[in-house]
């Protein structure tokens, strides 16, 4: 008796490696899968992210052709050494605005163009021609840039600068900037800047959305957001970076980076359902693999009917025997 046991014992232990090894072969296959999706997610952020990304770069090479060439304007590069405007610099600035009329009018994504006179805190833009003071309080008074900061900015060497900033009526801004390459050690230059509402690039970084819960933004090269699909920029839940998976591209015409941030519950919704039906595969397989055992077992042979006959009969030998 104490034999049979053992061999019921064996027997049992048998069906559950049977079982396992198929558990354990499904857990490490759910676990390719995973990383197989998590890869291909990426590919796919990241072809997208290079359509955004030449999108985006195209309108920026064009913002930096025209700062290019409004930078080296002789009438621009002389009006910026000027620390107050004669009659005829007067009309020097009248036929500098209707200029950037022009401009502004041939580029339907720029919000205006503008040029800032440090020697004589003075601005011609496509708006109009007026001292910085008003163009700050018309354009971009607000709590959280001052007239002393945006001066100060403004009046600050720049080669492909772009800064967010809100506009007076809340608008989000980005202004890009370059200063004019005449100016000597000491001397005062020019700042160009055209400004774009940061609509025109969300509009863009959408079309790189695969998913209403993945975001795409622009950083600079310190990480801090520059632009995101989303109408506010700030990224409070994605604190935690390794709930999230970050694929990034860097541009090609600014010294900033695209980014597709999706978290990894999205992922895990993808291999969740694959796990499922190959838990529900393995269960079918199970049940299976029992009733065609058993179905066989009865048709063929009898290996537990075999073992207890034979059982039976060495103890009836064994018995007699003594």
């Amino acid at each position: 008796m104490k034999r049979k046991s053992r061999v019921y014992l064996k027997l049992l232990l048998s069906y559950v490696a049977i079982l396992i090894i198929p558990i354990l072969v499904a857990t490490g296959i759910y676990g390719r899968v995973w990383h197989i999706i998590r890869g291909q997610a990426s590919r796919t952020n990241e072809n997208l992210l290079n359509t955004v990304k030449q999108e985006i770069d195209s309108e920026i090479k064009n913002i930096q052709k025209i700062e290019s060439r409004l930078a080296l304007d002789s009438e621009i590069q002389n009006l910026s050494k000027k620390e107050s405007f004669s009659i005829k610099n007067q009309q020097s600035l009248y036929y500098l605005y209707d200029d950037l009329r022009i401009i502004d009018v041939a580029e339907p994504l720029f919000d205006h163009v503008f040029v800032y006179f440090p020697a004589a805190d003075k601005v011609s833009s496509s708006l109009g021609n007026m001292d910085l003071s008003l163009y700050y309080e018309l354009y971009y008074k607000s709590d959280s840039t001052s007239l002393e900061n945006f001066r100060s900015y403004l009046a600050s060497q720049h080669y492909n600068d772009v800064r967010p900033i809100t506009g007076s009526y809340g608008h989000n801004k980005l202004i890009f900037t370059m200063s004019s390459l005449n100016a000597a050690s000491g001397e005062y230059a020019a700042t160009i800047g055209i400004v774009m509402d940061k609509d025109q690039f969300r509009q863009k970084l959408l079309f790189g959305k695969w998913d209403e819960q993945m975001n795409i933004r622009i950083v600079d090269s310190e990480d801090n957001t520059i632009c995101m699909d989303a109408k506010s920029d700030l990224l409070p839940e994605k604190t935690q970076k390794t709930s999230y998976i970050v694929t990034g591209v860097n541009s090609d015409a600014a010294d900033w980076r695209y980014e597709a941030i999706i978290p990894k519950t999205l992922i895990d919704k993808e291999a969740h359902e694959i796990q499922i039906w190959s838990a529900v595969g393995l269960f079918i397989c199970i049940i299976s693999g029992f009733g065609i055992a058993s179905y066989l077992a009865k048709k063929n042979y009898n290996p537990l009917r075999m073992l207890h006959v034979t059982t039976i009969q060495k103890a009836t030998i064994k018995w007699r025997a003594e």
